[in-house]
């Protein structure tokens, strides 16, 4: 086989920007590139610290993580540590990322991915109808307390599954792009996305407010 092509069991994070299109006609092409190859620098020096994959297209961004290795059989923290550091970055930037997670087996090479996990990731994200990044409950392998996040803060993921919110590091920044979005889209429509960002808002303030109880501890 090509050594340039790896294979085997790994997370896949899908990231699509949502609102690129309409970002790109407000801030013109060119600003918007900029804006996005700056970023997608910093997202990569990210990567590379963690010693994982990165593919990007435009707008849809991929990031691998194979299980084994310096990581070790189980490496799931470290990559949810990257992706809310990778979520930080785009914010900051001005662009409000949406996606799913998957686990499986996987090909990649410097310029193509291809695997079951790849097709769900992509699904995932396709059918979330809140504009932020979701991991499935059914990716979570038994991790019991992500899955009593599940039953927290719901969100629909493919229909009848559910799915766990995972927001980035920088809370306020991120809320204040949500409202940032929010105002234009109900100002300037359509109506579903002000929608979409109204659900989006809610989820925010449940998760919040999870995180708030789960680190006050009980007065003895």
């Amino acid at each position: 086989m090509n050594e340039n092509i790896e294979y085997g069991e790994a997370w896949i994070a899908y990231i699509d920007l949502y609102g690129f299109s309409a970002q790109v006609k407000r801030d013109t092409a060119a600003i918007t590139y900029n804006k996005l190859a700056a970023c997608l620098k910093e997202i990569s020096e990210l990567v590379q610290r963690f010693d994982f994959a990165l593919q990007a297209l435009s707008d849809s961004i991929f990031i691998i993580c194979f299980l084994g290795g310096r990581h070790g059989n189980d490496p799931f923290s470290d990559f949810i540590h990257c992706l809310r550091e990778t979520q930080d970055k785009l914010v900051t930037a001005g662009f409000l990322p949406r996606g799913a997670l998957a686990i499986g087996d996987v090909y990649i090479s410097p310029n193509l991915i291809v695997g079951e996990p790849v097709i769900r990731a992509v699904r995932d994200e396709q059918s979330l109808d809140v504009p932020c990044f979701v991991i499935p409950s059914r990716e979570l392998q038994g991790r019991k307390t992500w899955l009593r996040h599940a039953s927290i803060i719901p969100i629909k993921v493919g229909g009848a599954s559910l799915g766990v919110p995972l927001f980035p590091q920088d809370v306020e920044s991120y809320r204040s792009l949500i409202n940032e979005r929010m105002n234009q889209a109900l100002i300037h429509g359509p109506p579903s996305v002000a929608a979409s960002f109204i659900r989006l808002t809610a989820h925010l303030a449940l998760w919040i407010e999870s995180e708030r109880n789960r680190t006050i501890k009980p007065s003895t």
